[in-house]
């Protein structure tokens, strides 16, 4: 950013404590990867037989006003009978070859 076009002093303020240097470019494996997908998984309770949809907490599919499970309570839910995991946000992805062991990929 070129400091005289695009920003200006103010008045009695004190410029002292504005850091000056480059951030430092940030790091290849990140801009490959992009952005990290917030951490957490959304339980959404069905009605009716006690089934359950498990979610990843950004997922447009999940319930907002539910408590954020971490991964281990999030592996013991997946593991009760009758629970599903979202295959729209992708829970199930990241959750099979935990719950059933990275071997069985290529079953």
């Amino acid at each position: 950013m070129r400091a005289p076009e695009h920003v200006r002093r103010v008045d009695g303020v004190s410029c002292e404590a504005v850091p000056t240097e480059r951030l430092p470019p940030p790091s290849a494996v990140r801009e490959a990867l992009g952005p990290r997908r917030p951490s957490g998984w959304v339980l959404q309770k069905a009605g009716g037989r006690g089934g359950a949809l498990l979610h990843a907490v950004d997922c447009a599919e999940a319930p907002r006003i539910t408590p954020l499970l971490s991964r281990e309570p999030a592996l013991d839910v997946a593991e009760r009978p009758g629970t599903r995991l979202c295959s729209l946000c992708g829970a199930a992805q990241e959750l099979d070859p935990v719950l059933r062991g990275f071997g069985s990929q290529a079953d």
